[in-house]
């Protein structure tokens, strides 16, 4: 493929070996980078550094072409960043040549031995494995030694319950009160009372024989005597409280009535006064 009487060489790469023959080819990944060198007799003269792809089939360079360094004088090297824009899935085979417009426009050119370029690798997975580490509170404290900057724990825990107690039994303590004043209320209200002059009947019952009426509903009753012996019922029916005739057999005869020394009027806890009979009258119960 070369030619003798050219009398440049290859370097790097070396030069063209045999044909066909990949066995030895140096591998050039894209992307690193390659010191490109050569020599020859007259590096006065303008030459080109190209970069072919080879048929697989026939072992020989084909078209397109790209330049590694185009018409450069007096160098014999070059640093060659590994990249090309021909497909490497139809071929992976690669050389450089040079090429000197000789004599009379007469070309020449000068092929390297066969390398491969491959794309860059994608670097391997690496699996990171992270533990993390929660910090824990060492378990032991020093007898006697209060953790810094308030009680313990436990001695917090404590508090907590002994005041949750307290307040429960604050809330039983006034609801249980809260009971028995209710019930006393509820019992002297609702108590029956001994007779007594003036005493109203049980509420929620009613009247019974020998109990007064209520001094609201009593009528007043002016006495008399009367052949079966009893009082004779007179109400005052100008008072806006009588109303009507009540039978007075569910409430026993008032009592004589006292010394006029004896009454009080004054008093609304007391019967009220009386007009007293014209005559002794006489009593006789039923």
């Amino acid at each position: 493929m070369g030619s003798s009487t050219f009398n440049f060489t290859f370097l790097n790469p070396l030069d063209f070996g045999t044909l066909l023959d990949f066995s030895q080819n140096p591998v050039y990944e894209i992307g690193s980078i390659v010191p490109v060198q050569w020599n020859g007799p007259d590096l006065s003269r303008p030459i080109s550094v190209e970069l072919h792809q080879v048929d697989l089939v026939t072992g020989f360079f084909k078209a397109p072409v790209e330049f590694i360094a185009q018409n450069v004088v007096n160098i014999s090297s070059t640093r060659w960043t590994v990249s090309t824009q021909m497909p490497l899935f139809s071929s992976n085979v690669f050389i450089l040549g040079i090429y000197q417009v000789y004599q009379k426009d007469i070309p020449k050119f000068l092929p390297s031995h066969y390398f491969n370029i491959t794309e860059k690798q994608a670097p391997s997975a690496v699996v990171t494995t992270v533990v993390r580490t929660v910090p824990v509170e060492s378990s032991r404290a020093e007898a006697g030694t209060a953790p810094s900057g308030g009680l313990s724990s436990a001695a917090g825990i404590g508090l907590g319950i002994g005041a949750t107690l307290l307040v429960l039994l604050l809330a039983a303590g006034g609801y249980f009160l809260f009971r028995r004043r209710r019930r006393e209320r509820t019992g002297v209200s609702g108590s029956s009372v001994p007779f007594a002059f003036g005493a109203a009947p049980t509420p929620g019952t009613g009247p019974v024989e020998g109990q007064r009426a209520p001094p609201e509903t009593q009528q007043v009753f002016r006495y008399g005597s009367s052949s079966d012996g009893m009082h004779n019922k007179i109400p005052e029916l100008d008072d806006p409280r009588a109303g009507g005739i009540r039978d007075w057999r569910y409430y026993s005869p008032p009592p004589p009535p006292k010394p006029l020394c004896e009454v009080d009027g004054n008093d609304p806890g007391k019967r009220a006064p009386y007009e007293m009979p014209a005559s002794p009258m006489n009593y006789q119960s039923r």
